[in-house]
C-alpha cells in the first residue's frame, strides 16, 4: 500500500487470508491485469470487492483508486467498515486517489477506527484538500498520535496552512507529532509559526541525539534530527521578517554545525535567504566533512558578489564533479567566469560539457548565456546538445529572443529524440502556425524513434499552435496533419 508521511508507522499487518481457491486466483489475476493495463474491468472489480477472501477484496479496493473509478466511491465508503483493517485501509487509500469530497463524512468517522484505517483516512482527507479543511483542523488536536501526525501532514497541503494545530503539536510529548507539526509549518514556511519554532529549537527533546528516541518501526521522521531539519528549513528570511531575523540567524548558525548532515543542508539553504549577512557560514560550509553539505553551500552562493580570488579559492577547495558543477552554476549566475568556462568546453567527459551548458542557462544576461551554450549545440554527445538547446531556449522570452528561435528550431532535425523533444517543448508555449511545417517534419522523423518523447512533444506543440494561432492554420496545413496515421501509442493519443 502506498503510504504518505508517518503513515508507515501504522501500516497494517496483513490479516490471515486463507487459501486462495482457483476461482479466487483467476479473479485476482483479472483485477491485476485490469490495473496494469489501466483498462477498467468493472465486473471483475465488483466481484473482487464482494469476495470472501481478504487478499482478493483488498486488491479490488485498491484497483478502484488506481483506475479512478469514481462511480465506485460509495462502495469504498462502505468498505471503510470492513471487518479486516487492511481492506478498510485500502478503501481509504482509494478514496484518497479519487479525491472524493462526498466521502469526507465517512472518512471523518473512520478516524476513530483502528490505526491503519484511521491513518489512511487522514491521508485521504489531505488529498481531498480544501473541502476537508474543517474536518482536518477539528480532529488534528484530539486524534491518537499516529493519526494526529497524518492529519498535520494533511494540513500542510492546505493553502493557507492553518498554523494553530501545527503550533500546538510542537509541544506534544510524541516525537512523531512534533515532527509533523514542524513539517506543516516549514514546508510552506508559515510566518505565524516562526516564534514557536525558535522556542522549540532550544527544547532539550529536540537537541537530543537520534539514538535517544525510540520511534515506531520505519518512522525515521520521528528522530530529533528530522525535526531540527524542519526547523532549519522554516527559518527563511521571508518567514522571519525583520523582527525575528536576528534570533533566527542565531539558531541557524547553531544548526549549520549540527551533527546531522541533512540539518546542516537545510540550515545552509535558509542562511542563503538572509543575503550578505550569511555569507561567512555558507563559505565555511563549503569545507564541511559531508559532500552533500559542501554541494548545498556551493549552490547557495548563487548570485553572491564575491571577489574573483575567493571564487577561485572555493573552486580549488574541492575537486568533486558535483561540487564544482554547483559552484560553476553559482559563479555563472553571479557573472563570474571560472576556468571551467573554457576548460570544460573541450573536456573529454561529456558530464562536464553538459554541466557547462546547464550553467549557461543561469547567466545574468542572455548574451552571455547564449555565448556559452552556442558552441555546445554541435557537440558530439546528444546529452550535451540537449542541455545546450535548453540553455538557449531559456532566453527565448528575453530581449533578442527572436534571433535565438531559429537556433532552437534547427534542433527539430537533430538525430536524437531527446534533443528534439527538448526543443519542441521549449517552443510550444509560444507556438505559431508558421512553424508547423517544421514540427510536422520533426514528427515524421520521430516515427522511427525508439522512444515516444519527441512524438508526444510534437503533438503538444501542434495543440498549442492551434490554441494560439488557429486563424493562421491553412487548409493545406490541416490536410498535412490529417494525413498522418492514427498513433498506436496511448500517450501520443492522449496528448492529441
Amino acid at each position: 500500500m502506498a503510504v504518505a508521511g508517518v503513515a508507515g508507522c501504522a501500516t497494517a499487518r496483513l490479516a490471515p487470508q486463507g487459501a486462495l481457491s482457483p476461482a479466487d486466483v483467476a479473479l485476482y489475476a483479472r483485477v491485476l491485469a485490469a490495473t496494469d493495463a489501466r483498462r477498467p474491468d468493472t465486473a471483475a472489480i465488483d466481484a473482487a470487492v464482494a469476495s470472501a477472501n481478504v487478499a482478493v477484496r483488498r486488491a479490488g479496493a485498491l484497483a478502484v483508486g488506481q483506475l479512478r473509478l469514481r462511480a465506485a466511491a460509495p462502495m469504498m465508503r462502505a468498505l471503510l467498515r470492513d471487518a479486516d483493517s487492511s481492506v478498510a485501509a485500502r478503501a481509504a487509500f482509494s478514496l484518497a486517489l479519487l479525491r472524493d469530497s462526498a466521502s469526507i463524512g465517512a472518512l471523518d468517522s473512520a478516524l476513530s477506527s483502528t490505526s491503519p484505517v484511521a491513518v489512511q483516512a487522514a491521508f485521504a482527507l489531505g488529498e481531498i484538500g480544501e473541502l476537508a479543511r474543517a474536518t482536518i483542523i477539528a480532529r488534528a488536536d484530539s486524534a491518537p498520535p499516529a493519526v494526529r501526525a497524518e492529519l498535520l501532514l494533511a494540513s500542510a497541503k492546505l493553502r493557507p496552512v492553518p498554523p494553530a494545530p501545527a503550533i500546538a503539536a510542537l509541544a506534544s510529548a510524541d516525537p512523531c507529532v512534533r515532527w509533523a507539526g514542524a513539517y506543516a509549518l516549514s514546508r510552506p514556511r508559515v510566518p505565524a509559526g516562526v516564534s514557536t519554532m525558535l522556542a522549540v529549537a532550544r527544547d532539550a527533546r529536540l537537541l537530543a541525539s537520534d539514538s535517544s528516541v525510540r520511534a515506531p518501526a520505519g518512522a525515521y521522521e520521528c528522530a530529533p534530527s528530522e525535526t531540527r531539519a524542519q526547523v532549519a528549513r522554516a527559518l527563511v528570511r521571508g518567514a522571519t521578517g525583520d523582527s525575528l531575523a536576528a534570533p533566527a540567524l542565531e539558531v541557524l548558525r547553531t544548526l549549520v554545525v549540527d551533527e546531522a548532515p541533512h540539518v546542516r543542508i537545510n540550515a545552509v539553504r535558509s542562511l542563503a535567504s538572509f543575503g550578505d549577512s550569511s555569507v561567512a557560514p555558507i563559505i565555511t560550509a563549503t569545507r564541511d566533512r559531508d559532500a552533500n553539505v559542501r554541494i548545498a553551500a556551493a549552490q547557495s552562493l548563487a548570485g553572491r558578489k564575491l571577489a574573483t580570488d575567493l571564487w577561485l579559492s572555493l573552486w580549488n577547495a574541492d575537486t568533486s564533479t558535483m561540487y564544482r558543477r554547483s559552484l560553476l552554476e553559482s559563479a555563472t549566475r553571479s557573472g563570474v567566469a571560472l576556468p571551467a568556462h573554457q576548460q570544460w568546453r573541450s573536456a573529454t567527459d561529456w558530464h562536464l560539457r553538459a554541466a557547462l551548458a546547464d550553467a549557461a542557462a543561469l547567466a545574468p544576461s542572455p548574451a552571455t548565456g547564449t555565448a556559452i551554450a552556442t558552441p555546445l549545440l554541435a557537440d558530439r554527445d546528444p546529452r550535451v546538445r540537449q542541455s545546450a538547446v535548453a540553455a538557449v531556449a531559456a532566453y527565448l522570452d528575453s530581449a533578442g529572443g527572436s534571433a535565438r528561435r531559429p537556433v532552437v528550431l534547427q534542433a527539430l532535425r537533430d538525430p536524437d529524440f531527446f534533443v528534439r523533444a527538448t526543443a519542441l517543448l521549449a517552443l510550444a508555449d509560444s507556438a505559431r502556425a508558421s512553424e508547423i511545417p517544421a514540427v510536422l517534419s520533426s514528427y515524421a522523423l520521430a516515427a522511427r524513434d525508439s522512444g515516444n518523447d519527441a512524438r508526444v512533444a510534437a503533438i503538444r506543440y501542434l495543440a498549442h499552435a492551434w490554441k494560439r494561432d488557429s486563424a493562421a492554420v491553412t487548409d493545406s496545413l490541416r490536410a498535412r496533419i490529417s494525413a498522418f496515421p492514427a498513433s498506436n501509442d496511448p500517450l501520443v493519443r492522449a496528448e492529441a
